[in-house]
């Protein structure tokens, strides 16, 4: 709902050992809600109404999109700006869907192009195809995303590091059993004092928090150094950007800072 204002949500099951199948729409819909007032959609010709589509065929032939089993969304009546621009640029890069306002800054964009090891760090926080490429730690078997007509390529950061080490951690009490083995270690462009530095912290291969700074200094103290991680036994915000913010992870962050800061000296 970030995106836009409606979504529609097309799903197909082949049910238990394939014999009990079942494909439900689900319609999601801010403009549904504000306009009538009312909170659920159980009529098919209501999701008829609110949804981009003209009739009902045409809404049931998007179930042949997802062949035997999956899901299909849809996000329409996307927002914009103060100045009625789409928040989403789709016009940058055919093969990308970017945003624009704070999170992109033209100055890393053009970084980006001359210090090409450093493209996924300086383009992330405004570019899904970047952002995609370290989404997981480890790509599941048999995945791809495709943005756009176009496969994104899997990147771990750790092909753009060197004089790696490795991070390991244990936690005290109850996760004790559960713990991180990561790498860290400069980024090849750091030569060149670029302010890329942080680690990309993943939960059950999935990443919550790229690119987090651990040791905050007014000086340049840690510029450069980047790492890895997966930590399972940190439990992640409810909307999955973050961790929630706990004495087990103000420890691990601890850990980190004092690993960045001794690979510094």
């Amino acid at each position: 709902m970030r995106v836009g204002a409606d979504v529609i949500v097309f799903s197909r099951c082949p049910g238990k050992d394939g014999r009990s199948p079942t494909q439900s729409i689900g319609l999601p819909s801010y403009m549904f809600l504000t306009s009538t007032g009312k909170e659920d959609i159980v009529k098919l010709e209501t999701i008829v109404q609110w949804s981009p589509y003209e009739s009902e065929a045409d809404l049931l032939e998007q179930f042949n999109y997802i062949k035997d089993q999956g899901t299909r969304i849809i996000i329409y009546n996307l927002w914009k700006d103060e100045e009625g621009a789409l928040e989403m640029d789709f016009d940058s890069d055919i093969h990308d869907i970017q945003i624009r306002g704070v999170n992109r800054d033209e100055k890393k964009i053009q970084m980006a192009k001359d210090y090409h090891n450093s493209r996924i760090c300086l383009t992330y926080t405004h570019s899904l195809r970047s952002y995609s490429s370290i989404l997981y730690l480890r790509r599941p078997q048999n995945f791809r995303i495709v943005l756009r007509g176009k496969d994104v390529v899997h990147h771990n950061i750790v092909s753009d590091m060197s004089r790696i080490e490795d991070i390991k951690y244990k936690p005290k009490g109850e996760n004790a059993d559960m713990g991180v083995v990561g790498k860290m270690g400069f980024h090849k462009d750091a030569k060149d004092h670029l302010d890329i530095q942080g680690f990309n912290m993943y939960h059950r291969n999935k990443l919550i928090k790229p690119f987090l700074k651990v040791w905050n200094t007014p000086s340049s103290g840690g510029r450069g150094v980047i790492g890895l991680l997966e930590a399972n036994f940190v439990k992640p915000a409810h909307d999955k950007q973050d961790f929630e913010r706990t004495n087990v992870l103000s420890r691990l962050e601890s850990k980190l800072a004092k690993t960045q800061k001794r690979s510094i000296i």
